[in-house]
């Protein structure tokens, strides 16, 4: 019995150990999230249209939509909160061409959470314009699901 038992510790042991550091480095896809990502954004009350959006290893993301009239890209931040993705990123709106004024801003917060099952991300944000001035115009909120670009053989 005790040599059965001396088998038998060491090898729940090391069986606990495993599952430990499985459940400990779950796929949170945190090491996924840097690099070329289609989305569809949605707004509350709006139909979704496509944008596309890079996010770097090093907490910087940029983002472009099918523009509206002269609407810069759109340039932020993302840092991990536990297994979600918090983002913050600011766009600007420009007046006609050769105009070169500044008639508004934007910015867009939000969170993300990865898929394991798809390989993309999802979640939820909240986007702001102001005019010129600097007064909110506008308010609303959505939802927003990512897809990686995948490299393809040519």
């Amino acid at each position: 019995m005790t040599r059965k038992l001396g088998f038998v510790a060491p090898f729940l042991a090391a069986l606990l150990l495993m599952l430990g550091t499985e459940l400990a480095t779950a796929d949170d896809g945190i090491h996924r999230l840097p690099g070329a990502w289609h989305a569809v954004v949605t707004p509350n009350h709006f139909g979704g249209f496509p944008a596309l959006f890079l996010f770097t290893s090093d907490g910087a993301v940029i983002g472009s939509e099918s523009p509206g009239s002269f609407e810069s890209p759109v340039y932020g931040s993302w840092v991990r909160r536990g297994r979600d993705v918090a983002f913050t990123f600011f766009g600007l709106f420009g007046a006609a061409a050769g105009g070169g004024q500044n008639t508004g801003s934007s910015k867009v917060v939000g969170t993300l959470r990865f898929d394991a099952r798809s390989g993309g991300w999802n979640g939820r944000f909240r986007i702001q314009v102001f005019n010129a001035a600097g007064t909110q115009i506008f308010l609303n909120e959505g939802t927003v699901e990512f897809t990686p670009i995948e490299v393809e053989d040519f």
